[in-house]
């Protein structure tokens, strides 16, 4: 993507290069920049609605909830997001006060295609935005105390070497193994 002079009417030039670096780094794509990528196509603004429907409907992209009145819309696009969950987010070890579930599915030969995209944009719509961590391997929600991973293990790092889908909840014990609610 190169900012040309007839972008200028949609943003300047530092907030092209801010939309590009969103979309190339965290898999956000401005409505501003989406007009201008499919300026070509001339599109009326229900037309425009209606494809940004069916990104959604296909689950090729999300819209985005803005948290400030002054922020454009953006649709999150997972396969621009970057490829790996930093290591920060899910330290090795469980936490002290806190316990651990995790179930492991396992698949026979592959991931279906689009798994990990299709579930970020299913669970996206029902999470705050602040509370998660996207990337191409997985996601990491946080609410309160709670926290859950789902990772997508490739062959060789999962049991048995079969790929296989991580889902893991760390918090505090639940009602009957220690005190408030948690896991």
């Amino acid at each position: 993507l190169i900012y040309e002079e007839a972008l200028q009417e949609l943003m300047t030039p530092n907030e092209f290069k801010q939309a590009k670096s969103d979309l190339l780094r965290r898999g956000r794509l401005s409505i501003t920049l989406l007009r201008w990528l499919w300026r070509d196509l001339k599109l009326d603004e229900s037309t425009f609605e209606r494809l940004m429907l069916m990104l959604q409907q296909f689950e090729v992209a999300t819209l985005s909830k803005t948290t400030d009145a002054h922020e454009q819309g953006h649709l999150l696009v997972p396969a621009f997001f970057p490829d790996y969950l930093p290591p920060s987010c899910w330290p090795k070890d469980c936490p002290e006060k806190q316990v651990q579930v995790w179930r492991w599915f396992e698949f026979a030969e592959s991931s279906p295609a689009g798994l990990i995209q299709r579930l970020q944009v299913n669970l996206y719509s029902q999470w705050p935005e602040e509370e998660h961590i996207l990337a191409k391997e997985g996601m990491v929600l946080m609410t309160n105390e709670c926290r859950l991973i789902f990772k997508l293990v490739e062959a060789g790092d999962g049991a048995e070497g079969h790929e296989g889908l991580a889902l893991m909840v760390r918090g505090p014990p639940g009602e009957g193994e220690g005190e408030g609610e948690g896991v």
